[in-house]
């Protein structure tokens, strides 16, 4: 999928499945929506996810639901809007693409500065080396960019110093792993 990512035939996961040839049918049917769902899951917790699910099938049971029926049932059970991760990764052109922007250390703070270069909203894994060896693994999930905000700013209040951080890639779709690690010189 690497190669497609970003070109004018990486079409949105909505679009009309008659145009598109495999590979890019395999990705846009069964990748893409399978890494929606894993970063559904991971917004939403286990315990809604699958009441939403389970909701889900129990309603539209013997009908036939459209992807809007999914859509609305989900955001009806857990009472959540979820529109600004449902329009990109099904309607619109674009891609994942996160990076580490920066690594900053102001007010005996470290700071490091997370991008969102791609258009869809993702969850990052921020794995944090210390220059003693130590780690620590900070998650956030994908709601940190649901105002439209590009970057986010992640506050490391351990009183170490930082020798590289790193975005490990948990939903395999980011388009450049190239910026995902960054070391520190202070």
């Amino acid at each position: 999928y690497k190669w497609y990512i970003g070109h004018d035939w990486d079409l949105p996961i909505m679009a009309n499945t008659d145009y598109i040839k495999s590979p890019l049918y395999d990705f846009n049917s069964y990748v893409k929506p399978g890494v929606f769902f894993k970063i559904l899951n991971y917004e939403l917790g286990d315990a809604q996810f699958i009441k939403a699910l389970q909701g889900f099938v129990k309603r539209w049971k013997g009908k036939h639901p459209t992807p809007h029926d999914f859509f609305f049932t989900f955001m009806d059970i857990t009472g959540k809007n979820l529109d600004w991760l449902i329009q990109p990764w099904f309607f619109e052109y674009g891609y994942m693409d996160l990076a580490i922007k920066e690594i900053r250390f102001r007010k005996n703070k470290h700071k490091i500065v997370v991008e969102k270069r791609g258009h869809y909203p993702a969850p990052f894994c921020l794995r944090v080396i210390f220059t003693d060896g130590s780690e620590k693994i900070i998650e956030d999930k994908a709601s940190v960019w649901k105002d439209g905000k590009s970057v986010h700013t992640v506050n490391i209040k351990e009183n170490k110093k930082i020798k590289s951080a790193e975005l490990v890639n948990k939903f395999y779709l980011d388009a450049d792993l190239s910026n995902n690690i960054m070391n520190y010189n202070d």
